[in-house]
């Protein structure tokens, strides 16, 4: 059986520490690393679109799946992306003077600003997307539909286990 990265780097620790229990790491160690092998490919098809920042890409798809009118208060949006509101500031910066989103006043707070994904920043968001779907569907593309679905299943258990809800 040919060994991937992972594989190869749990061999030098059975050799290095045989005591170590290391089914855990088997697959952790290829979770990050299978993530970050995709991820790596989504930059770049993202890149190719003209978005250069993974968070920028994280920040259009986030008021994207909002739904209609694809707008959220800047305050909103820094919570659900994890990221301080000093962040989220040079996100928005960008993405405004690529014509993505656009900063305007809330009509219920005069004091506050709504972020909203303009017609262009929708269409980019919808098109890139669709091949970053495209690219897990690839990474996935040798396991069937029954398996993909019991993948999923043991990954989300494990991320509620984790605190992720």
């Amino acid at each position: 059986m040919a060994l991937d990265q992972a594989g190869k780097a749990l061999a030098a620790w059975r050799r290095e520490r045989p005591e170590l229990e290391l089914g855990g790491a088997a697959v952790m160690v290829r979770i990050r690393r299978a993530a970050s092998l995709v991820e790596e490919q989504v930059a770049d098809s993202a890149r190719s679109s003209g978005i250069r920042n993974p968070g920028d890409l994280d920040t259009l798809a986030a008021l994207r799946r909002e739904g209609e009118p694809f707008e959220m208060s800047p305050k909103e949006l820094a919570s659900l992306l994890l990221v301080t509101s000093a962040g989220l500031s040079g996100r928005l910066d960008r993405l405004e003077r690529a014509g993505w989103v656009e900063r305007r006043a809330n009509p219920d707070d005069r004091r506050a600003t709504i972020v909203a994904l303009t017609s262009t920043g929708r269409e980019l968001i919808d098109e890139v997307y669709a091949l970053t779907v495209a690219l897990y569907d690839r990474a996935l593309g040798h396991l069937d539909a029954a398996e993909r679905e019991t993948l999923a299943d043991l990954l989300r258990r494990i991320l509620i286990d984790l605190g992720d809800s």
